[in-house]
């Protein structure tokens, strides 16, 4: 069930899915107040950009964290082990 809720997760944060799901809410506005569209434009392109950025620096950081995570676990896991000590 978690894995379920984390792909639903990935896909609705996911950048294709922001950037549609906005250009489909400026539609819907430009439909209700056509005399705006210029503004309701440039200004969704705005939100989209900003949107996009912020999910790009948040994916960034949970990539780099998980990495820091795997690494720091990589060496707890080699200094538990024992030195090899090979005598000749």
């Amino acid at each position: 069930m978690a894995k379920k809720k984390s792909e639903i997760g990935k896909r609705f944060t996911s950048r294709k899915f922001v950037v549609s799901f906005l250009t489909q809410v400026t539609a819907m506005i430009v439909l209700l107040f056509p005399s705006h569209e210029e503004v309701i434009g440039q200004t969704s392109q705005s939100v989209i950009a900003l949107a996009v950025l912020l999910l790009s620096s948040l994916g960034y950081v949970a990539v780099e964290g998980s990495i820091d995570r795997d690494v720091q676990k990589g060496k707890k896991v080699i200094e538990d082990e024992e030195p090899v000590v090979k005598s000749y």
